[in-house]
């Protein structure tokens, strides 16, 4: 598995390689460490297809890192999905305050914080 990391000083920051456009986040996606994420995750969005941020271990991210995935996202509309899986629910927050899915993000959260609405009432007979 290919591991391409960075320390900085918000702390580290690593990107693995899961798979064909897939890729796993570990540690902290903010500031100085967005140019990694830039520089690896960024040509794929030139590309036709899904791209899959796996972000379970992802402990921080701030407003310029959730920037860098809205941006892939933007880049692929109408080309392929950006797909954010099991973010925990700090990364979900922020991701959400940000604005995520309305700029494509598709943001799927672990089973256990996935929190279906009541179906709709029944329309009254007449």
């Amino acid at each position: 598995m290919n591991i391409r990391g960075v320390e900085a000083v918000g702390g580290a920051f690593v990107i693995e390689f899961a798979g064909h456009r897939s890729y796993r986040l570990l540690g902290d996606l903010s500031g100085p460490n967005v140019s990694l994420f830039n520089e690896i995750i960024g040509p794929a969005a030139d590309e036709d297809g899904d791209v899959i941020l796996k972000v379970g271990d992802l402990e921080v991210l701030d407003s310029s890192g959730s920037r860098a995935i809205q941006d892939v996202a933007s880049r692929l509309a109408g080309r392929g999905l950006l797909r954010v899986e099991r973010p925990s629910e700090r990364v979900a927050v922020v991701l959400d305050l940000m604005g995520a899915e309305d700029d494509g993000v598709m943001i799927i959260l672990p089973d256990e914080q996935v929190a279906l609405p009541p179906p709709p009432p029944a329309p009254a007979q007449a």
